[in-house]
């Protein structure tokens, strides 16, 4: 038996500023220094850390069923009930049946026109912010762009569905929910017994309450037929109607995709346009490349698959920065992970962006390279050394339909408007996405 590397004692007091700081970085340079399967923590209180693409295909794929979300999604469940993103076992596979017709590529065509309707919104903004010489915070408009974009696809084709106090109570659960809070949570709870340390049930708590007003109002608008529900409330009713869920699991499930039906999309576009100000190389390539076949039009639905060169920039922006950084699972039993030992309930914690950063597997790790996915016309590649979307049984139900938004998104603004970002990196900020820590404030012009 292979014995674990242990990140411990002296070790990880002089790493845990950095883990609290910036945990992505942190593990990434742990990871850098060891091999193998880490355990990092004190006592019993320690997580073990993978680092190869083989140790993940295991866990995630060929022993999924031994490996649960479990404890991981504890801090959700106020919000999110026993919707899919944290369900487990029988309910999950139940939900995911049902839900994934929803998501199918055959209402791609329907999604179309919404989303060019918000994309020439959002462009009436930035004409607006070009002519006055004003920097937009992208930080929040982009989020803002992709949530509006959700609501209107998943739930009611309604313009005026969303409001700006929604996405800021989202981002207070966000923050509440990053690893640095989560760890002084966790020390609050065994120093002082108390399990509303740091906003839960405090400042968090109202953010709570909106969300489920919001989700139950969507819902019920919908059951009294005052509004035309889009598929995926359509099959909520469906279920509900037919006796084979309650009401509260359909309402569970409005508020997971409200929690993480947009966030993920709204993240990369932010990524994405740091990157496009950053990489003007590659921007004009990939600018020209779709000039050519959409002559400054956006880009039809049956012409996505032939803009290589965009899904080569979307892929690589997500390579660099894959907004759901580290998720996590739960030995249900004992096992072994390429020989290294795992006992009952120990905790498992892998990481896309550390996987990503990893030099053995992506030559130059941290230069900004499309040409790396170049003849992989695949938009949702199969492979385990590349998770932005997760893998396995429980890969991101909504990962076609995003990559299919920010195609569409930014195949049709990088054809009108240039992007200048002129400070520093804005930053990481993990919560349970990647964000900047400071705002991305972005000049634009028209090109």
């Amino acid at each position: 038996m292979i014995k674990t590397t242990r990140i411990d004692g002296l070790q990880l007091i002089g790493n845990l500023p950095g883990l609290l700081s910036n945990a992505p970085d942190t593990l990434t340079n742990i990871a850098a220094k060891n091999k193998g399967v880490l355990r990092v923590g004190f006592s019993k209180d320690y997580f073990l850390f993978l680092t190869h693409p083989d140790q993940y295909k295991y866990v995630l794929k060929t022993n999924s069923a031994n490996y649960p979300r479990g404890k991981s999604a504890a801090d959700l469940k106020p919000i999110l009930g026993n919707g899919i993103f944290i369900s487990e076992d029988d309910d999950w596979k139940r939900q995911r049946h049902y839900l994934a017709p929803a998501f199918h590529t055959k209402f791609f065509e329907d999604f179309y026109p919404i989303v060019l309707d918000e994309v020439e919104r959002f462009s009436v903004l930035l004409a607006a912010s070009a002519a006055a010489g004003n920097r937009l915070n992208y930080s929040f408009e982009l989020k803002k762009l992709a949530a509006r974009i959700s609501f209107r696809t998943m739930f009611v084709n309604d313009v005026n569905l969303l409001n700006d106090d929604l996405l800021h109570a989202l981002d207070e659960i966000y923050e509440n929910a990053s690893f640095y809070k989560h760890s002084m949570r966790q020390a609050f709870k065994l120093l002082f017994r108390r399990e509303d340390a740091f906003g839960y049930g405090s400042g968090v708590k109202p953010a709570f309450e909106m969300i489920d007003k919001t989700a139950w109002r969507i819902f019920e608008r919908c059951e009294s037929g005052e509004s035309t529900p889009m598929e995926f409330i359509r099959v909520l009713l469906e279920e509900t109607t037919a006796g084979r869920i309650p009401r509260q699991e359909a309402v569970d499930e409005i508020k997971n995709i409200i929690f993480a039906g947009y966030d993920t999309v709204g993240e990369t576009l932010t990524w994405l346009w740091y990157c496009l100000s950053k990489e003007e190389k590659y921007t004009n390539r990939m600018r020209e490349d779709i000039a050519a076949k959409c002559s400054g039009s956006a880009p039809t639905y049956d012409i996505l698959p032939e803009l290589s060169t965009l899904l080569m920039f979307i892929k690589e922006t997500m390579r660099l920065y894959p907004v759901v950084w580290a998720f996590h699972r739960i030995a249900r039993e004992d096992d072994e992970i390429e020989g290294y030992a795992v006992k009952k309930k120990e905790w498992i914690m892998m990481s896309p962006y550390v996987l990503h950063r990893n030099p053995e597997l992506w030559p130059e790790p941290y230069k900004f390279n499309p040409l790396r996915f170049e003849g992989d016309n695949n938009p949702v590649p199969a492979r385990y050394d590349y998770l932005p979307f997760g893998q396995g049984p429980h890969v991101c139900l909504g990962n076609r339909l995003g990559m299919f938004e920010l195609q569409v998104i930014a195949g049709t603004l990088i054809q009108k408007y240039d992007f200048k970002y002129e400070r520093e990196h804005p930053g990481i900020f993990a919560d349970i996405l990647i964000r900047q820590k400071n705002k991305l404030l972005m000049d634009v012009k028209k090109v």
